[in-house]
């Protein structure tokens, strides 16, 4: 379900310690229409409820002083604004609670149940969640890349290169006092060279 199309002063945020809430609030019919979207849900799990004046009426008696749903909806805007609007969420229903401000009346409940799901919309919305997460998944790799080739050049910075003949002898002895033969000589073979080969780490590791 998509998020209604209402005035942005009706739009309000709702958040505690697990979850975030959009809340819409219209008026259809001279009906209080409550939608709420769960932001972190995916896919995104959908609220809504239609409240007439009656039924109103019915929760708290604080709703007689309305003549109709025009008049109440800057009260409970008034509600949001100050807030004095909480919430909790069950299994399949969110539940509004509606700190009023007259001392002498008890907060109002109102129970908001989960819209039906469209079968589409959540196979396009968890597309979309994947197709979020392969591009990001492609942006670590290309910066660990990147990461890796700038390691490599700093590796292959002149102090790691053989720069004379007493170099590479010492280089000699230091591999055949490891093998345990020592007197000999071995022939070394320059696999890799930076200005020669290039930069890129999968020439390196193919040598």
């Amino acid at each position: 379900m998509d998020a209604p199309k209402v005035a942005s002063e009706n739009k309000f945020k709702l958040k505690n310690k697990d979850s975030s809430l959009t809340l819409y609030l219209s008026n259809e019919s001279n009906s209080l229409v409550i939608t709420i979207i769960e932001d972190d849900s995916v896919p995104l799990r959908t609220f809504s409820q239609k409240f007439t004046l009656e039924d109103l009426i019915k929760q708290s008696r604080y709703f007689k002083l309305f003549e109709n749903i025009d008049q109440l909806i800057p009260e409970i805007k008034s509600l949001f604004e100050e807030n004095k609007v909480s919430f909790s969420i069950e299994t399949s229903l969110i539940l509004l609670i509606l700190n009023l401000p007259l001392k002498i009346i008890e907060e109002v409940i109102l129970s908001i149940p989960q819209s039906k799901a469209d079968t589409n919309q959540i196979i396009s919305e968890l597309c979309s969640t994947v197709n979020d997460l392969r591009k990001k998944v492609k942006y670590l790799e290309n910066q660990i890349t990147k990461i890796s080739e700038e390691k490599l050049k700093e590796n292959l910075s002149s102090k790691d290169i053989i720069l004379n003949e007493e170099e590479k002898k010492m280089i000699n002895n230091w591999i055949l006092k490891k093998l345990n033969q020592e007197n000999k000589t071995i022939e070394m073979n320059l696999l890799y060279k930076l200005t020669r080969d290039g930069d890129s780490s999968s020439t390196f590791h193919s040598k």
